[in-house]
């Protein structure tokens, strides 16, 4: 027992030891440094997420005629020859 309390006595005082060199900040420094590395890793997700994403919009719209027509025309509002648009107005105040 004498000797694991000499190690957590040497260990603790190796602590406060570095602490007292390096200064409080050198530890905020370290806390915001791991909290700027998680926030990377949130925005990588949501990029991954998001190159997923438009991956599989870039197949379909390769592959799938009837995928493109529908963003052709929706997306770009481009309509074949002789086809009759539409245009509606925008609901005022809610009211239809």
């Amino acid at each position: 027992m004498r000797g694991f309390s000499s190690a957590l006595f040497l260990l603790v005082t190796a602590v406060f030891g570095l602490l007292i060199v390096l200064g409080d900040e050198s530890v905020d420094q370290l806390i915001r440094l791991r909290e700027s590395v998680e926030r990377q890793r949130a925005m990588n997700g949501e990029l991954h997420s998001a190159v997923a994403s438009g991956k599989r919009k870039l197949e379909r719209v390769r592959y799938d005629d009837a995928y493109l027509e529908r963003v052709v025309r929706e997306e770009l509002l481009l309509s074949k020859p002789n086809d009759l648009v539409f245009i509606f107005e925008a609901p005022v105040n809610g009211l239809r």
